[in-house]
């Protein structure tokens, strides 16, 4: 998949370079050894510089050339490229996406004050940044920004940033110091996903939209209060963590939280288990709930039964895989559908059986329950796979004679008996 990516940036590089020779492409080689940026000039006069090459170590991009000013660099102008610092003048007002992607011997950079926004992926795989100034003058953080940035420890963020994109801290390992500021009002999906070495995080009021998987696996971090501020919360955004103390305000407007389990009132959704010490071992979704969530009870290993309402109608990929210790399901008459690997791995559960009025059985839905004995579903069935029942051993099917279950595993060579 890696190679597939850089196979079609490099591409995308070269469609782009062929471009610029179109638009009469220029070059200026840098004095002591310091390399050669090519350059176009804009409708305005200004210079875009387009690609540097060279061997240097520290390279500084001119703030004029010939008496007119640089003030952009193109996508992708330094992807690739070896120096390990870079200085970019305040002339320069924007900076492309993936400019410095995969750059995995850059150190330190300096950003121009006057940029407004960090665009996507443009530090995205520079292994070695240690060092970065993000400009007052930021607003948002684009996404996939700084992901696999894994020796980046510390980082400044500017007052006035009002956004985070999907991704922009995805598996920065040595993360360990930053605070969000106070006028934050959106942190995108697994913003901070794998950020082990964070201990602590205040999440700002003002705070409006967190992304789900925010911070998953963020193990070093214990305590988490959601401002009241919060309204939309994705699925799990503390998955796989281990926190020790929740706050959420019995009064907030749009969350409820009780026995370690987060729900959304606004569309009746559990969002998923937070603290999963605190999860009763037989546990009663609260009434009135629709949905239960991606990774909603994920890893939930004291878990042993679940009882849903008659309102949940959907429960999303994952949501009980690796509940080792489940064995017993008091199923919702109003179920209608279920994603893949909802019950991953539950070695537990014996039988399973569907509601009738079930219609959605995603592949792999029900996946490598090794004691799981019994499997009917109805024949409201409508539509499932032929490997949405995968690697369980054990498992007799019991289907509806005449149902799509029946002709799906007909089909498919797949032992099954008819109730």
């Amino acid at each position: 998949m890696k190679r597939f990516l850089l196979l079609t940036l490099t591409l995308a590089m070269l469609a782009s370079l062929a471009f610029s020779a179109q638009a009469k492409t220029e070059k200026m080689e840098m004095p002591d050894g310091g390399g050669t940026f090519y350059f176009e000039e804009q409708e305005d006069g200004s210079l875009r510089i387009l690609q540097w090459a060279g061997k240097a170590e520290s390279v500084e991009v001119p703030e004029t050339i010939g008496n007119r000013p640089v003030t952009a660099i193109a996508s992708r102008a330094f992807m690739y490229r070896d120096m390990k610092e870079v200085y970019i003048p305040d002339s320069v007002t924007q900076i492309g996406k993936i400019a410095f992607c995969e750059c995995d011997a850059l150190e330190r950079i300096r950003l121009p004050d006057g940029m407004t926004s960090i665009p996507d992926m443009l530090f995205h795989g520079c292994t070695s940044l240690l060092e970065v100034n993000i400009p007052p003058s930021v607003t948002e953080i684009g996404e996939m920004a700084f992901s696999g940035c894994s020796q980046l420890s510390s980082l400044e963020l500017p007052e006035g940033l009002t956004a985070i994109g999907d991704r922009a801290f995805f598996s920065c390992i040595a993360l360990s110091d930053l605070r969000l500021p106070a006028g934050l009002q959106r942190i995108g999906k697994d913003c901070f996903f794998r950020c082990e070495s964070l201990t602590s995080i205040d999440l700002p009021e003002g705070l409006v939209e967190l992304g789900w998987g925010a911070f998953a696996s963020c193990s070093g971090i214990h305590e988490i209060a959601l401002p009241e501020s919060l309204q939309t919360v994705g699925h799990n955004p503390f998955a796989m963590m281990s926190l020790e103390s929740f706050d959420v305000s019995p009064d907030h407007a749009y969350l409820l939280y009780e026995d370690g389990v987060l729900y959304s009132r606004a569309d009746h959704r559990l969002i998923g288990c937070v603290q999963p010490n605190l999860l009763p071992a037989h546990y009663e979704v609260l009434e009135g709930t629709e949905i239960i969530d991606e990774y909603g009870f994920l890893l939930c290993r004291n878990l042993e039964s679940i009882a849903m309402p008659d309102s949940v109608s959907q429960i999303k990929a994952l949501a009980f895989s690796g509940c080792d210790r489940l064995s017993h399901i008091r199923w919702s008459a109003g179920l209608k559908s279920m994603q893949s690997f909802v019950f991953m791995r539950c070695d537990a559960l014996t039988e399973i059986v569907l509601p009738e009025g079930f219609e959605h059985l995603s592949g792999y839905t029900i996946c490598e329950c090794e004691n799981l004995e019994r499997v009917v579903i109805p024949a409201s069935v409508t539509e499932m796979s032929e490997v949405s029942i995968y690697g369980c051993p054990r498992a007799q099917l019991v289907v509806a004679r005449g149902s799509v279950a029946e002709r799906v595993l007909r089909d498919a060579h797949i032992p099954y008996t008819c109730s």
